[in-house]
């Protein structure tokens, strides 16, 4: 294939044109700086959901709560949203008053829920900060599609650098044409 073809009576081949592979190197490197903000962003989100559960559980107040209501809230658009299941929960904090809380539903089957009685730790100094013991964030596919932007990402940034690094080098090189 990379043998130059004959055609009426000359030689031809095949040469890149390297100015047009200016453009795609830059919307590369701007597609990986995007991937690498979309994925640390994801990141920092799912593990700080996760440290505020685990920080409740290991230091909250414990609690029990009844489940006043279920209902479900899409998120997204009708065709490439998600449905996510929260409950509406009801517990007297040992300070007084009873609190209102909404949990989203996770890791448990969401039918038969309303009246039934839940685990919960909550934070004294605002009881409206409460996690459900068996409905805790932990980490899951949110969190593998972080670390998978963040390192296609890492890998386009690296490529398309080197890339843009060589054409400049190239451009250096380039020996000055002789004046005629």
């Amino acid at each position: 294939m990379g043998k130059p073809t004959m055609r009426s009576g000359g030689t031809q081949s095949r040469s890149k044109d390297k100015s047009k592979s200016d453009p795609h190197e830059a919307s590369t490197f701007l597609a990986a700086l995007i991937c690498l903000a979309l994925g640390g962003i994801s990141l920092h989100w799912d593990i700080a959901g996760v440290r505020d559960d685990r920080r409740l559980l290991a230091e909250g107040v414990h609690a029990q709560g009844v489940v006043t209501r279920t209902y479900v809230e899409r998120h997204g658009t009708a065709r490439y949203g998600s449905d996510e299941t929260v409950a509406s929960i009801i517990y007297s904090p040992s300070a007084g008053d009873e609190v209102a809380i909404t949990h989203t539903v996770r890791n448990s089957p969401t039918e038969g829920l309303e009246d039934q009685e839940v685990t919960l730790f909550y934070n004294p100094a605002d009881p409206s900060e409460a996690v459900v013991e068996e409905w805790r964030d932990e980490y899951d596919w949110m969190t593998v599609a972080a670390v998978l932007f963040l390192a296609g990402g890492g890998f386009a940034l690296v490529v398309s650098t080197r890339s843009i690094i060589r054409g400049l080098i190239r451009r250096r090189r380039k020996p000055a044409e002789k004046p005629l």
